[in-house]
């Protein structure tokens, strides 16, 4: 990898953080998760 790919990569990755971290101030904790973060979850149902 050259050094350009790791920066675009490093920018990449900030703006992402900081996308997920407007959208949980908005919809709170828990609204957006990456695959794998919570392997089951226990969800109520009618």
């Amino acid at each position: 990898m050259s050094s350009g790919d790791l920066e675009a990569g490093a920018e990449r990755n900030k703006a992402l953080d900081m996308a997920l971290s407007q959208i949980e101030k908005q919809f709170g904790a828990g609204a957006v998760m990456k695959m794998g973060d919570k392997g089951s979850m226990s969800i109520e149902t009618v």
